[in-house]
């Protein structure tokens, strides 16, 4: 069996994890001690413990050799792929990729798996199968998309039955792991991760069938209509699922799941909400299709980098992330902790709910019996050195983290307001007096995200360059040409794949510190030289990143 890529195993697996970031000695350590008692390949045990994900698994085998391709940049054949049987290549994380004459290329996640590639190899009657690496999720998304069409069709060709059975009556249908209602619910959730989708919602209809859509870079998408003789059965499958009560459909719930996704748990939170036509159940992906990335991986510009890396070595003060429900606030917050995340410090945080679980930080659920409010005050009695709270809503926690961030304590928060310099004017509404303000304020980081253009089918906006200039003549002067996405399959014709964060930052100086003290905001937005998110997000335009309509759309406020 011949290997792509030229083999290169100067240094380790584990050696290259360690100094590439991913991975921390003693986590090493950890993991090769596990990898002694059970005999798995250390990049599994990595995987099973949760400290790497295959992402990162996939680059470092990169940096020992192996040829990397990424499958959700480059489109594999679609073809070759309905060749082979989908079972087989999930079982084996492979994807057959381009045929070339007597060559076939297969990216997989692991290529130790020599008999999944003679396989491969034989089954196509070819000389040589040449390996690539790939990451679990890139297979796993690629082998959604492709096959998720024909899946959906054919349960939405199912005859109905003439009546639809109460749940009551069959209730081995909800509940045995092998029967069709939990293997298509268990399918839905799967296609939902796999899309990288944040929210799924199961809506009933007039016609008694349920239509199924998931969120995707912010944009709602049908995904599948649900046969009417499952509808009920498939919403009580989720009930059951979240621990809520099937019997009570006439009132809100809430309940969450956690549910395994390639060996990783993934959290969701659910909700159900009865309307005219029955029960809809909205469930929130947490934390989904993103590893902690590291603060320069999450779209800052140079400057606004610098300012942040800045601040955050301070000992005290707030900092605050601030933007509407799904900006990426929560995202860029742990980004920073990721990056404060040493020995030396202990940090706690109190979030609502939990996103994702961060090593060596303690983290606790808000719940009924412990809020905000409580838990800031119980963590003044840990011992803390940087605090982070899931959001500052009322007066009473606003003014418990200004104390506390002017004691010793560098607190993180988030807020909702408009922009940068609307987080003083609420601070303000609350009672908090200005010169606490002033003195605790560190960092204010508003931000937003806009959807990506798509690189498969990325093509000059002619019309979009023309409105720009109308619209921003001093800052599209220059510009020769944006982009805009045309439509493929890559992004199923929506010109757009994926989503970036635009950002408008305030940290401030002694000027601003005394105009704060002062309540003169309007003085300090007539006087300040930081750049709005607006023009941000221009540059991101100018740069062929996203669009002037998305620009337009998401940042007028």
């Amino acid at each position: 069996m011949l290997l792509g890529g030229t083999m290169s195993h100067n240094k380790l697996l584990g050696e290259i994890l360690v100094s590439d970031g991913y991975i921390t000695k003693e986590n090493l350590d950890s993991a090769l001690d596990v990898q002694s008692k059970t005999g798995k390949r250390l990049g599994q045990v990595l995987l099973d413990m949760n400290l790497i994900n295959s992402v990162d698994m996939t680059n470092a085998l990169s940096e020992q050799g192996y040829k990397r391709l990424n499958l959700l940049e480059n489109e594999p054949d679609w073809e070759l792929m309905h060749q082979l049987e989908e079972k087989f290549m999930r079982d084996n994380h492979l994807i057959p990729y381009k045929l070339e004459g007597e060559v076939l290329k297969v990216v997989i996640s692991d290529p130790y798996n020599y008999q999944a590639l003679d396989y491969v190899r034989d089954y196509f009657k070819v000389l040589k199968a040449e390996s690539y690496v790939g990451a679990l999720e890139e297979i796993s998304k690629t082998l959604d998309k492709v096959f998720m069409v024909s899946y959906f069709e054919d349960g939405s060709d199912q005859k109905e039955e003439e009546e639809n059975l109460e749940e009551e009556e069959d209730i081995s249908a909800i509940l045995l792991e092998n029967s069709p209602v939990v293997k298509f619910v268990n399918e839905i959730l799967e296609k939902a991760i796999s899309l990288n989708a944040s929210d799924i919602h199961v809506e009933p209809q007039v016609t008694g069938s349920n239509k199924v859509r998931f969120r995707i870079d912010g944009e709602l998408m049908k995904i599948i209509s649900v046969p009417k003789n499952m509808s009920r059965q498939v919403v009580s499958r989720f009930k059951i699922m979240a621990n809520m009560d099937i019997a009570k459909k006439k009132e809100p719930q809430d309940g969450e799941i956690t549910f395994k996704h390639l060996s990783s748990p993934i959290n969701m939170r659910v909700n159900t909400m009865p309307t005219v036509y029955g029960e809809k159940v909205v469930i929130r992906i947490l934390g989904q299709g993103n590893s902690i990335k590291k603060l320069k991986q999450i779209g800052l510009s140079e400057d606004n980098l610098k300012k942040v890396m800045s601040k955050i070595k301070k000992k005290q003060g707030i900092i605050l992330a601030t933007g509407p429900t799904g900006s990426g606030k929560t995202t860029t917050l742990y980004s920073i902790l990721s990056e404060l995340n040493h020995e030396s410090v202990n940090i706690v945080t109190i979030e609502d709910p939990v996103e994702m679980k961060l090593p060596n930080i303690n983290q606790t659920q808000k719940g009924v019996r412990i809020d905000f409010n409580q838990a800031l005050r119980a963590f003044l009695r840990q011992d803390p050195d940087i605090i982070m709270i899931g959001e500052i809503r009322d007066k009473e926690t606003a003014d418990i983290a200004v104390r506390a961030s002017l004691t010793g304590h560098l607190l993180l928060s988030t807020i909702h307001t408009n922009d940068a310099l609307g987080v003083v004017a609420r601070f303000l509404d609350m009672g908090i007096e200005p010169y606490l303000i002033a003195d605790a304020l560190e960092l204010v980081i508003a931000q937003r995200l806009v959807r990506k253009v798509c690189p498969k089918c990325k093509a000059v906006d002619a019309e979009g360059l023309e409105r720009a200039k109308n619209l921003f003549p001093e800052e599209f002067k220059d510009v020769k040409e944006i982009y805009k996405g045309e439509g493929c399959s890559y992004c199923n014709n929506l010109g757009y794949k994926g989503r970036l964060p635009v950002h408008e930052i305030i940290a401030p100086n002694d000027e601003m510190r005394f105009l704060l003290s002062q309540k003169k905001v309007e003085e300090i937005k007539k006087n300040m030289i930081t750049e709005t998110i607006i023009e941000d997000g221009i540059k991101k335009v100018i740069a062929g990143k996203t669009t002037i309509d998305e620009v337009l759309e998401k940042l007028s406020f």
